[in-house]
């Protein structure tokens, strides 16, 4: 239930669907959770992931449930929201919506998704592109001797890098 009381529609891609049909399978759906709604009334509808004993999975089993597979997939531990913000970012760079993705994610307000949003050079660059502006120009050096027979790997040399702008307008 979302934090505000209020009930959304979140699109799901195929995979999702496919999870969910399988943690349904079998369950007699109509017997309700056992959580009370935030209007007090009786839940008359099973939730989707339940725990062990077949009891509906609190928020603390949820983390505990993501840090083990963080764990067991060797993926770095990241907090709670980083999963939001990715889902953000990843859903801004592929091309929804501002407004549906605000809606999606529970926000009223397209601001505070925008807080979720990390947009990364490439995307800054595409926004000026996009605007009619020349992206900013890097130049990346060796520091030290330079020429073929001193190798090419990079590593054997320490990299400076200079950003050049170009505030100018092309005739």
């Amino acid at each position: 239930m979302p934090k505000d009381g209020d009930v959304r529609n979140v699109p799901l891609t195929s995979k999702a669907i496919s999870i969910a049909r399988r943690q349904l399978e079998g369950r007699p759906l109509a017997r309700g959770c056992g959580i009370p709604h935030s209007d007090g009334s009786e839940c008359r509808h099973d939730v989707l992931f339940h725990n062990t004993q077949g009891r509906p999975l609190r928020p603390v089993s949820m983390g505990n449930r993501i840090r083990n597979a963080s764990k067991k997939a060797d993926i770095p531990l990241r907090g709670g929201y980083s999963g939001r913000r990715g889902f953000a970012t990843r859903a801004a760079a592929g091309g929804m919506d501002a407004f549906l993705l605000a809606d999606v994610m529970g926000h009223s307000d397209v601001r505070v998704t925008r807080e979720y949003v990390q947009m990364g050079q490439d995307a800054r660059a595409r926004t000026l592109a996009a605007l009619g502006e020349a992206p900013s120009l890097s130049v990346v050096e060796s520091v030290g001797q330079r020429g073929t027979d001193h190798g090419t790997n990079p590593g054997d040399h320490p990299l400076r890098s200079t950003t050049i702008q170009d505030h100018g307008n092309p005739a």
